[in-house]
């Protein structure tokens, strides 16, 4: 399975985009224009690996804990500036992100939290891995598959940061 990233920002490296299976939009955000924008803004952002605009991460991102993120692996983006209540949540793996919901904040205040979101996607998010999982062993057996670099690398723990000699 691939490994759901917990950075506490988007990389900008240009990723797939994919809608959850279990995607839903219950207050039904993207009939606003300007949040349907927006989105969409986000969607290009990620598929041309362009930096967002930090108005779309919470204040403190990077900062503090984000439980669900660290718990679950699913992040949000907030749809406008960063004290707005409209989110887009999100899965973000090394070359796709899984567009999960649209909705607001509420999934912060379950215990704990984020329990009923996750319960909701995940087999949405398992169907999505079983497919990236595909989509790599036939770029495997193609030859077409991209080298990790030494970042990748790194994270993945597949090496170690050379120590300094004392």
């Amino acid at each position: 399975m691939p490994i759901r990233q917990k950075l506490s920002r988007l990389e900008a490296k240009p990723k797939k985009v994919l809608l959850s299976p279990t995607f839903r939009d219950p207050s039904g955000i993207a009939r606003n224009d300007d949040f349907a924008k927006t989105v969409d803004h986000i969607r290009r952002c990620i598929a041309n690996g362009t930096p967002l605009p930090s108005g779309y991460y919470s204040k403190g991102a990077g900062l503090r804990s984000d439980t669900m993120l660290m718990n679950f692996g699913i992040m949000h983006l907030h749809l406008g500036r960063w004290n707005t209540e409209e989110l887009l949540w999100l899965v973000q793996y090394s070359d796709h992100v899984v567009f999960l919901e649209l909705s607001d904040h509420k999934p912060f205040a379950d215990r704990p939290v984020g329990e009923r979101l996750h319960r909701f996607h995940s087999q949405g998010i398992v169907t999505r891995e079983k497919e990236i999982d595909a989509r790599v062993a036939d770029d495997l057996a193609a030859g077409t598959m991209p080298r990790l670099t030494y970042g990748e690398k790194l994270r993945l723990g597949l090496i170690k940061r050379p120590t300094k000699p004392k």
